[in-house]
């Protein structure tokens, strides 16, 4: 068969004597993890090309349910928008710094972002901040004198795994979201790896209606241990 500009190629080879499926991929979307894909079949590789080896007697039936797996796998991509926190609690840069303490305080937060009446992103103030001002007897000032004015920023639209490369660039915990200038949310580590874990669950549940072993030795519908296969890629 002949495939035009086809971004992703599978090539499928079932060995019914020995009961296995291997399975050969390659990748043209930057958007998409071809190893990462495969990992859960015990497959190894990289983004642009990957394999994996799958014990299975099912031949074609298996071949459609892997699809439907790929599908729901490449669902697009989540952003911003779909793990931030909308309701953010902010500061005033006209408080002073013990007024922004015992807010951060109140609110359990260990920082905040700083904007003005229009929400317009002005700073970022954290507890290491006002313990600066502390220090300096400085604590009656207002917020914007040890607000931090160079505040790494994000979109509603980028996606969770560029968010993830941001936050471990700049070592940061909180990630302001902006649009046109105007803060429009927070995500934070905690959504990060809450994501992650939710991720992780359905892909699991994807793998179950496979029938094939997961990485945690469980299996769904009783299927047989995936065969080995080349290791995956240690992460970034």
């Amino acid at each position: 068969f002949e495939v035009e500009r086809g971004e992703i190629l599978l090539g499928f080879f079932f060995f019914p004597r020995k009961g296995k499926m291997l399975v050969i991929g390659r990748n043209a979307n930057a958007q998409v993890d071809l190893g990462g894909l495969l990992a859960g079949f015990g497959g190894g590789g990289h983004r642009q090309a990957a394999s994996a080896t799958v014990k299975t007697d099912e031949g074609r039936r298996f071949i459609d349910r892997l699809l439907v797996y790929l599908e729901g796998m490449l669902a697009p991509a989540a952003t911003a928008a779909d793990i931030m926190t909308a309701e953010v609690d902010v500061l005033s840069p006209d408080m002073s710094l013990l007024e922004a303490s015992l807010f951060l305080e109140r609110v359990w937060h260990t920082a905040a972002p700083v904007v003005d009446g229009d929400r317009r992103l002005l700073g970022f103030l954290s507890l290491r901040d006002i313990s600066k001002g502390r220090k300096a007897g400085q604590m009656h000032v207002p917020v914007r004198t040890f607000m931090a004015r160079e505040v790494v920023t994000g979109s509603p639209a980028m996606t969770v795994r560029e968010i993830d490369e941001l936050l471990f660039e700049h070592d940061v915990g909180h990630l302001p979201i902006v649009e046109d200038g105007r803060l429009a949310g927070m995500v934070t580590r905690r959504d990060l790896l809450d994501f992650k874990r939710d991720d992780r669950r359905r892909r699991e549940e994807l793998l179950d209606g496979l029938g094939v072993a997961r990485a945690d030795g469980a299996s769904g519908q009783g299927a047989p241990a995936r065969a080995d296969a080349a290791p995956a890629p240690a992460p970034a």
